[in-house]
This record gives C-alpha cells, structure tokens and sequence, in this order.
C-alpha cells in the first residue's frame, strides 16, 4: 500500500497525518511531497520510519515524467526500490537520491540557472525574449538528446578538463531578490495568473495558456518517447 501526503508545510501537522497513517497501517509506506523538511525531521517520533520517504514531482507533474525519491536515513533501501518500481509501472521517470539535499537535483539545476538569468537582466546584458531566444535555440534544444553531463563527453573530457583549470567562468553573486520582479509584482503583473509577467499574453486566460503549454509538452514528450530519450 502506498499513500502520498502532500497538505500545507507545517511540521507538526505532517507528522501528525503520517503518524496516523502508520498507525493505521504498519506496512503503508508514505510519501512526503514534503519540499521544506527533512525526511529525517518528518520521521522523528514515528512507528514506522522505514516507511516514510521523500518525493518530488516536477510542474506540470500529469505530464513531466520526473519524480525524484528522497531517501531519509532510516528509509529502508526496499521502501525506495518499492516506490521506484511503482512509478516506472505508472509510466514516470523515477530518479532514487540516497540523502536529503536541499533542492534535489532539478531544482538546484534550475536554481544555478535562475541566478544567471536575473545577472543577466538586471546587469542589462539581454532582454527577458533575448535569454529565452539564447537557451531555446541552443543549449534547451540539446539538452533532451546528451543533457548536461553527457555533453562533456561530446566536447571530450580532455578540452572539458582545460576548460575547468581555464576558470574563465565566474558566478553572479548569489540574489534572493530581482528590482525587476519587485515592479512588475507592484504593478500586478503575475504572469500567466494575470496575463502580463515578463511577457504579455494579449488578454488570453491562463486556462487558454497552460492548454497549449501542455499540448506542446505531450507532442515533444511523444516525439522523445520516440527516439528513445525518454
């Protein structure tokens, strides 16, 4: 049996509800969609914390195939084996992290990224259109045939090696907060929510947005369910 417990995050409400549920079933294991605690800090005080275990969908979780399992320590290795052989049955793409690490991988991908993408719009570098120009036409366009690592092995280990001693590249100072971001959230422009962000969505509903945002995710993900990258 398995469940998945995603309410709002408040410690003790989790702890409460996971508590319950292993009471009610010693052999349940759980799912915390927990994305503010430790599984270790989840766990402590429970019947059965074995059973208890970490997991990331990725937005829009009905169609990206990601789901990253979160091992705590007490997480049993076949609770995690469990779990990673459900989601393969329900057609996802199951990533198994051995211990809890803040972010989890796609998201600190994601994260390094976001720092470099408001460096370059505050610093004037390129407008928010130029970046997405720059990222779909090159590296987004690769990264679902060779993704980020196995590239080094088309660039050759060897040049990638001089590359990381050349330390030509250095990162933006660390943000936690954009001007730009801050006057269009004054102005209330939300994004697709309100139908003016970054960009203007032409008075289209977010219903309208995210329908074609999600027909154009199926017909890529067939196409790379296709040629096997998926």
């Amino acid at each position: 049996h398995y469940a998945v417990e995603t309410i709002p995050e408040v410690l003790e409400s989790k702890r409460e509800l996971i508590g319950a549920l292993m009471s009610a079933d010693a052999g349940l294991v759980i799912g915390s969609n927990t994305g503010s605690f430790t599984v270790d800090a989840l766990a402590e005080g429970l019947p059965c914390p074995e059973n208890l275990i970490g997991i990331h969908y990725f937005n829009p979780a009905h169609i990206i195939p990601l789901v990253e399992i979160v091992c705590g320590p007490r997480t049993a290795p076949e609770t995690a084996e469990t779990l990673k052989r459900l989601f393969v049955a329900m057609g996802k793409k199951p990533i198994v992290v051995p211990k809890f690490l803040p972010g989890f991988i796609a998201n600190r991908l994601q994260a390094a990224l976001t720092q470099e993408v408001f460096f370059l719009l505050e610093n004037g570098y390129a407008t928010a259109e130029e970046i997405d120009a720059a990222a779909k036409s090159s590296f987004a366009l690769r990264n679902p045939i060779i993704g980020v690592v196995q590239r080094f092995d088309y660039t050759g280990l060897d040049l990638t090696q001089k590359i990381l001693r050349n330390r030509q590249y250095q990162p933006p100072q660390v943000i936690d907060r954009s001007p730009t971001v801050d006057r269009l959230v004054a102005a209330g422009h939300l994004g697709v929510k309100t139908g003016r962000g970054f960009y203007d969505y032409g008075g289209r509903t977010a219903a309208e947005l995210m329908q074609e945002r999600d027909r154009r995710l199926l017909r890529l993900l067939d196409l790379l369910e296709e040629m096997g990258e998926i």
